[in-house]
């Protein structure tokens, strides 16, 4: 389930910075292209995807005095993954909401988010390849 962790957030990061990528590969802008389309549902999988391990972290509290880097890669991992789920889902996360109150809250939050965007992506890449670098080879730190 971690490495599912570590990819998911590795590929989110991808998909919110994909400058990063695009700049080293000028040929992946195509595949780029074809999943702007879907981006909304993305980060809306990804908001459920952070709240679920949100409540997981917080069952597993206990733990921190054991494995403390895994907890603080974990919760680093969840916000990270919150943040970028709510920037890429806004707009979908938008149409199924009907209070203006609500949807003005959460163009302030985007636009508060937006600049970030490409930092929080690039982040989302170094705590995804960590996840998984952490699982293959079993650190207990």
């Amino acid at each position: 389930m971690y490495y599912i962790n570590g990819i998911w957030l590795l590929l989110l990061g991808l998909i919110a910075a994909p400058d990063v990528l695009i700049s080293r590969k000028p040929e992946t802008r195509k595949y780029f292209d074809k999943l702007v389309p879907h981006q909304g549902w993305i980060g809306i999988a990804s908001i459920v995807f952070g709240f679920i391990h949100l409540i997981k972290f917080l069952r597993y509290l206990r733990l921190f005095d054991w494995i403390p880097v895994g907890m603080i890669t974990y919760l680093a991992g969840v916000i990270v993954t919150l943040a970028l789920g709510f920037l890429l889902g806004v707009g979908t996360l938008k149409n199924f909401i009907n209070s203006g109150g609500a949807k003005t809250k959460m163009d302030s939050l985007r636009a508060n988010l937006a600049p970030k965007q490409g930092s929080l992506g690039t982040i989302g890449i170094v705590i995804g390849l960590w996840i998984l670098f952490y699982r293959i080879f079993d650190l207990r730190i």
